[in-house]
């Protein structure tokens, strides 16, 4: 009598929200409210407190990810199982302005401040997470139409999503391909989030009392970056043709 073959278990099981992932969520919410507001009393400085309510406010991004995708690196994975650029983008932001806005306000409580919430968001601050809001939302709709006609790659498994995603094409054309305009987004985001991220430590390293405001940045700077928003995203609006092989001989 011939036996049917045993099923083979599942490589990836589906991602599935456990009491861990939620316990470890309102752990990391504690820490980061006892480290912010106790950080004056312990004599710890504002710039070692933003370090460490940014590593907390990354592992709390990480736990997310993996709850609801079963990777770490759930967050920025797209519908289409690749790695999303612009959702890179907007993580990055969010967590480097969104740090600093807790630490301060922390801080703030910690020192007895009289309106400790008071806090100054520069124009241009609102700005970048404005661009960076708009390319996360504009890079779907101007899919739509490619992804209706099927000429969006996409991924079966979310497993598969990689690194390289950030910078390859996403059409079925250009899905191998190189493409310069995400890497210049990726440059200037990088670039631009580091120097934001340096003016925001030196703010904490040079205060001793409470803080009234988020630093400002040259408005060229948010120029600069609302000009690379949109060769990223036009790029994604225009179709791209197959690509042309050598000529064949004969």
């Amino acid at each position: 009598m011939s036996t049917m073959p045993a099923a083979q278990p599942d490589a990836h099981p589906p991602a599935r929200w456990t009491t861990q992932h939620t316990l470890g969520q309102l752990l990391i919410i504690v820490a980061i409210a006892v480290v912010g507001v106790a950080a004056p009393a312990w004599h710890m400085n504002e710039l070692a407190t933003w370090l460490i309510i940014v590593a907390l406010f990354l592992a709390f991004l990480f736990i997310v990810g993996h709850g609801i995708t079963g990777r770490l690196q759930g967050l920025l994975i797209d519908e289409r199982n690749k790695m999303s650029l612009s959702r890179l983008q907007m993580v990055l932001w969010t967590m480097v302005i969104l740090s600093g806005l807790l630490t301060i306000a922390l801080s703030n409580i910690g020192r007895g401040a009289a309106t400790p919430l008071a806090i100054v968001v520069p124009t241009q601050v609102w700005l970048l997470m404005g661009i960076s809001t708009t390319s996360l939302v504009g890079s779907p709709l101007l899919k739509s139409n490619k992804m209706a006609q099927g000429k969006i790659k996409v991924r079966e498994d979310l497993h598969d999503a990689e690194v390289a995603d950030l910078f390859r094409g996403e059409e079925n054309t250009n899905c191998n391909v190189l493409d310069l305009a995400k890497v210049q987004m990726f440059f200037f985001t990088l670039v631009l989030v580091l120097a934001y991220a340096v003016l925001l430590g030196s703010l904490f390293a040079n205060t001793t009392g409470p803080i009234g405001g988020l630093p400002d940045i040259d408005p060229s700077m948010t120029t600069l970056l609302g000009i690379s928003h949109a060769g990223y995203l036009a790029n994604k609006a225009v179709p791209h043709p197959e690509p042309q092989g050598p000529p064949a001989a004969g």
